[in-house]
């Protein structure tokens, strides 16, 4: 992947978020099968509405205006409550993010959608091309109005898609867990050496604890590895089979325990 596909995103953790930019190429092929999905839908509804004996005239009003509904509907639907993704993005492994990396929502959906008339001129999304092309974010015009880019994801990464940590994981299974499930502090967490953690990292830490039900999975996810990646070589004590989000959480309780 070249460096210019990248793009690091300041969070209000403190940590440089990395996402992979999607190019020209697979946001192409995601939207040929978008359009393919929605040309079969098209033609099975104008299909059936003949068989079933409608007048022409009803016939071609219906199609008109499913055809429109499914053009910036379709689009704007799905990348607004399938967390930034369409059919055609999720096999392709792209998503469509806030600039800041935020969930996508209705709006900035509506409006990326919307702007498409224009990115789709001349023909063959000439527009919308080279917008991508001359952008640092990858972004076509619809994007640059939402303030919105498309990334590269894990395809299948989903909310469910996250790794178990059992009793006996090693830290090479730590490193890779995803969100723990909250539970009591254990005594142990009393004996760790925090000294090396400072007032800073605990702002920072608490800070995405307390937003992290509003990160999509995968955010959530590399944020808290990189935290716990970044702390966990300074603390004395803790074993390697929690997953980050736990280990966060006792370092949070610990350091305020001391306070």
């Amino acid at each position: 992947m070249e460096l210019q596909d990248q793009l690091t995103i300041a969070t209000p953790e403190g940590v440089g978020l990395t996402v992979v930019l999607a190019d020209v190429g697979s946001r192409g092929v995601a939207y040929a099968i978008d359009i393919a999905i929605q040309f079969v839908f098209d033609l099975v509804l104008f299909l059936g509405l003949g068989i079933a004996g409608a007048p022409s005239g009803l016939v071609l009003a219906i199609f008109v205006v499913a055809v429109f509904l499914m053009l910036f509907g379709y689009f704007t639907l799905f990348e607004a409550f399938d967390d930034g993704r369409t059919p055609g993005k999720r096999l392709i492994g792209l998503r469509v993010l806030s600039a800041d990396a935020r969930p996508m929502t209705f709006w900035r959906s509506l409006v990326r959608n919307l702007l498409r008339l224009i990115d789709a001129l001349p023909t063959v999304y000439l527009v919308g091309i080279t917008s991508v092309l001359a952008t640092s974010k990858n972004q076509r015009l619809g994007d640059l109005a939402a303030d919105t880019i498309v990334v590269r994801v894990p395809r299948g990464r989903g909310r469910q898609d996250v790794p178990d940590v059992g009793g006996n994981a090693s830290p090479a299974a730590w490193a890779a867990a995803a969100a723990a499930v909250p539970v009591a502090v254990p005594p142990e967490v009393a004996t760790w050496d925090l000294s090396r953690v400072t007032g800073d990292d605990v702002n920072a830490v608490r800070t995405f604890l307390e937003r992290r039900d509003t990160l999509r999975p995968d955010i959530r996810q590399q944020l808290a590895l990189d935290f716990a990646n970044r702390l966990r070589p300074r603390v004395v004590g803790p074993p390697d089979t929690e997953g980050p989000e736990r280990f966060l959480e006792w370092i949070v309780y610990a350091k305020q325990s001391r306070a």
